[in-house]
């Protein structure tokens, strides 16, 4: 896990959060949510990772993708 950039603010709700880029460096499963877990940030929402603050009521974790790139039989490649 590589840090790209990362920008401090403060929720409607009085929260201090962190909006990070970054990138992967595996493919491991729950790469993000666990390192950023065992640093004392884990991502907002997610419980099973420790986080006390709630994302919404759904109970979803707030993590999203910009980029992806994978190869299967072809290179295939995402941006938002």
């Amino acid at each position: 896990l590589q840090i790209l950039d990362s920008e401090q603010f403060t929720s409607a709700e009085g929260f201090p959060l962190s909006k990070v880029r970054i990138h992967l460096l595996t493919g491991r499963t729950h790469q993000i949510r666990a390192q950023l877990s065992r640093i004392g940030h884990p991502v907002v929402g997610d419980k099973l990772y420790g986080s006390r603050t709630p994302w919404n009521e759904k109970e979803e974790v707030s993590l999203t993708s910009c980029y992806l790139k994978f190869q299967i039989f072809e290179e295939f490649e995402f941006q938002i």
